[in-house]
């Protein structure tokens, strides 16, 4: 997320590296939702895989907060969308790749 800022800093002016490091918050408030409905799950008894009706309210909150969020960062604060989204696709192969070496 940092070399993200910081390389939209060098090529462009503060708002774009601002744009990119609030872009990275998405999949991170993403992956918070779903650590926390793994946890939800565990104190039931019930593995989020084989439950439908967990897995799709996770879902459903993931989708509420990506709503949300693009509303605050276009709405509000009125941030550049490339390299916002350019933080959210990096940010995302991050996780991606990072629980993937950890599981793996």
């Amino acid at each position: 997320m940092a070399a993200i800022a910081l390389l939209w800093a060098f090529l462009r002016d503060g708002a774009a590296a601002l744009a990119a490091a609030v872009g990275a918050l998405l999949p991170l408030g993403g992956d918070l939702i779903l650590g926390r409905c793994r946890r939800q799950g565990e104190k039931l008894g019930v593995e989020i895989a084989p439950s439908l009706g967990l897995l799709y309210r996770c879902a459903g909150y993931r989708i509420v907060w990506a709503i949300l969020f693009f509303g605050i960062v276009f709405a509000l604060l009125k941030l550049e969308p490339l390299p916002l989204f350019c933080g959210v696709i990096v940010a995302q192969w991050i996780l991606l790749f990072g629980n993937w070496q950890r599981e793996g």
